[in-house]
């Protein structure tokens, strides 16, 4: 009984931390933004493909899934989404040992896009404290008492040297 109340706990806390991830920003423009910062064009002077105006296959499918997303996100709260696709998620089979999360990850992306940005979210945390604890006893030994008078820039700059030189 206490397992099963300890589990809703953490999946309510799962829920609860996707729906506190903001929306999704993509580095991508649309393909006219692309083209003109590509291009190098002044924003000011119309290009010869504005000018046109033609709309390719790829901008009205966009478009098309766009609004299909929308209005399947409109239909049902976010929290029924993100709950939806924890359940989906955690009826998964694990994967291998052997297999790389991040490969794996990379290749459900689009099955699970919450739980996908909640994975970025700690898979980016470093596994051990062993190297900030080697950076705070470098900068230990170059901030001695002797050298208080080392402004914090310059402790900066040589605490990188000193981890970086061989």
């Amino acid at each position: 009984m206490e397992e099963a109340c300890a589990l809703d706990n953490v999946k309510h806390q799962l829920v609860q931390e996707l729906l506190d991830l903001g929306p999704e920003e993509s580095g991508e423009g649309t393909s006219g933004e692309s083209c003109s910062k590509a291009t190098g064009g002044n924003e000011d002077e119309p290009t010869a493909a504005a000018l046109t105006k033609k709309k390719r296959l790829s901008d009205l499918l966009q478009n098309r899934r766009a609004r299909n997303l929308s209005q399947a996100q409109a239909a049902f709260p976010k929290r029924v989404l993100a709950d939806a696709e924890l359940t989906k998620f955690l009826q998964e089979d694990a994967i291998d040992a052997s297999c790389d999360p991040l490969v794996w990850w990379h290749d459900n992306q689009r099955r699970y896009p919450l739980m996908a940005k909640l994975a970025q979210k700690y898979m980016c945390i470093c596994a051990t404290s062993t190297s900030s604890e080697r950076m705070f006893s470098t900068a230990g030994n170059i901030a001695t008492p002797e050298r208080f008078c080392l402004k914090p820039h310059k402790v900066n700059m040589l605490v990188f040297l000193a981890r970086n030189l061989p």
